[in-house]
């Protein structure tokens, strides 16, 4: 395990993140592949992709890395779901996550989330986030609102929600 960035404490766990490579393809598929229908409920678009481990790896690929960062959330140690930097050229970032039905409920996105903003803020200058969601996933809404993101846009297909660190 590479690359674990100092994590906030709760009651009774530790959660942090640490960048994803290659050779975390096939763990992250088996991972996503259990809990594709569970993902399907609140984003059926993330639940299509993924299909194979190729996909994954394409996806974990150096190539991929230099706008595309993603990590395995940890509980304790324990991969329990995965979030993602798109990082654009104008020092904003796309964030987004999911967690493993079995470890819902333990506000694992937020502090996922506040990670990766504190991760992207400080080694790349990020100051601008949106959190673009499916309408029909309501505990991501409540738990990027949580974090200090608005409402900006509708769109045929989802929200967007974003976070100005400037402001």
């Amino acid at each position: 395990m590479t690359n674990v960035m100092t994590p906030p404490s709760t009651e009774s766990s530790t959660v942090a993140l640490r960048r994803l490579t290659i050779d975390d393809s096939d763990m992250y598929f088996d991972a996503f592949n259990t809990n594709r229908e569970h993902i399907a409920r609140y984003d059926p678009r993330l639940a299509r992709s993924f299909r194979t481990p190729s996909s994954v790896a394409l996806s974990l690929s150096d190539f991929e890395a230099t706008h595309r960062q993603h990590f395995g959330v940890m509980e304790d140690g324990q991969f329990v779901g995965a979030a993602a930097l798109f990082l654009s050229d104008n020092r904003s970032a796309d964030i987004a996550y999911w967690i493993d039905q079995r470890h819902t409920g333990k506000r694992l996105g937020s502090h996922a989330s506040r990670l990766l903003i504190n991760h992207a803020s400080t080694t790349a200058g990020v100051r601008r986030f949106d959190a673009v969601i499916a309408p029909a996933n309501i505990p991501s809404i409540k738990t990027v609102q949580r974090l200090g993101f608005t409402h900006t846009a509708t769109r045929e297909e989802d929200v967007v929600y974003s976070l100005d660190l400037l402001k």
